[in-house]
Order: structure tokens, then sequence, then C-alpha cells
């Protein structure tokens, strides 16, 4: 599923950000942890890079429908 957020900007106009979620766990697409941080959510400016991303790390996108490579593995793809 596909979430878009909306966020002020310091000149007063708005911003949008897209971001994808699974239907079927919830869980969000993930930045990888890196030394000093932790996981974070990835959001992206411009539509349509989020499901590229997804596809790249192996989730299944077809639609409005997403589901993640850990459910994937459960449900037995």
């Amino acid at each position: 599923m596909r979430m878009t957020r909306q966020k002020k900007n310091t000149f007063g106009g708005n911003d949008f950000f897209y971001s994808i979620k699974c239907d079927v766990c919830g869980s969000s697409l993930k930045m990888p942890a890196k030394k000093n941080k932790p996981e974070e959510e990835m959001a992206f400016r411009t539509c349509g890079e989020e499901t590229l991303s997804a596809i790249a790390r192996g989730w299944l996108v077809e639609g409005n429908t997403a589901i993640c490579e850990v459910c994937l593995k459960s449900i037995g793809e």
C-alpha cells in the first residue's frame, strides 16, 4: 500500500513524501541499519520510486498491493 505524507516546508509550501507498507504485516520499507544509526523508514520525493525500491528488495508489488519478502516466505510464494 502506498502512503503519502505531506509536510510544510520553510517557505510555507507543502512537500510530499511517498513510502510503501506491506498489506499483510504492515511493516514499511526501511533503510538498512548503519553503524551508529538504527533502521528508518524510507521516504521518496517522487511517486513510483518506492515501488521500484521495494521490488529491488524482494517485495511483490502489483497495483495497490504490496507484500514484503518476509511475508512472501511465510506464505510460500
